[in-house]
């Protein structure tokens, strides 16, 4: 993307902030809350741009449990593993359309057409 890339694909592992609760009781909280808010704004349009977006179900693992890990890179994966001919067929469409490889299409910004596949 910014930096060249012809296709991209994203792996999104984050949480929602719908599963932002309770509510923060302190002006701290309140200050890590817009944190949150804003990696998740971030987050959301950095994912919009790439060609193929992953999301295994892991965003019920909290960042610290290191000792996950493992399901997480699996869960990943299965994700990949199930959609693999899908990803294909999009890489075959941006490969036609950037003649292959000789020419970059634009990317709508903001994205509309030519959105993310979502794969979960």
């Amino acid at each position: 993307m910014a930096l060249g890339a012809h296709f991209t694909i994203a792996v999104d592992a984050s949480w929602d902030v719908s599963e932002l609760q309770p509510l923060p009781d302190s002006a701290l909280e309140l200050a890590f809350r817009g944190s949150d808010i804003t990696r998740m704004t971030l987050n959301r349009l950095r994912r919009a741009r790439a060609d193929v977006l992953l999301i295994p179900p892991v965003g019920h693992v909290r960042w610290s449990d290191f000792s996950r890990g493992h399901d997480c890179v699996e869960a990943g994966r299965e994700v990949l593993a199930a959609n693999l001919g899908r990803i294909k067929r999009r890489l075959l469409v941006r490969r036609v359309l950037s003649l292959g490889g000789w020419i970059r299409p634009p990317r709508p910004h903001p994205p509309t057409v030519g959105a993310p596949v979502i794969l979960h």
